[in-house]
């Protein structure tokens, strides 16, 4: 879904048109504004093995007090890929 609707407005739409579950895939800009809004309910992180370019923020700059629980951590492969899920509380 490509728009510049805010969050809610977003959410709302895809709910009319049948959907119960999104996957947010954006940048540190996107999750801000869904975790500012308080409409994140899991977070799933994907680690590697690897240390490559510069780091990112996960939501950007905006100030965030956002406390989670873990779910569960599962490896993904030989390499050491871990895959660590989190709701947030």
């Amino acid at each position: 879904e490509f728009t510049n609707d805010n969050p809610k407005e977003i959410l709302r739409r895809l709910k009319t048109r049948g959907y119960s579950q999104v996957l947010l895939a954006g940048g540190e800009r996107i999750n801000g504004l869904f975790f500012k809004a308080e409409l994140v309910d899991e977070v799933w992180l994907t680690i590697e093995p690897t240390i490559f370019g510069y780091g990112n923020n996960l939501a950007g700059e905006k100030r965030l007090d956002v406390h989670m629980q873990l779910i569960s951590i599962e490896k993904l492969n030989k390499q050491g890929t871990i895959l660590v899920k989190y709701q947030v509380i």
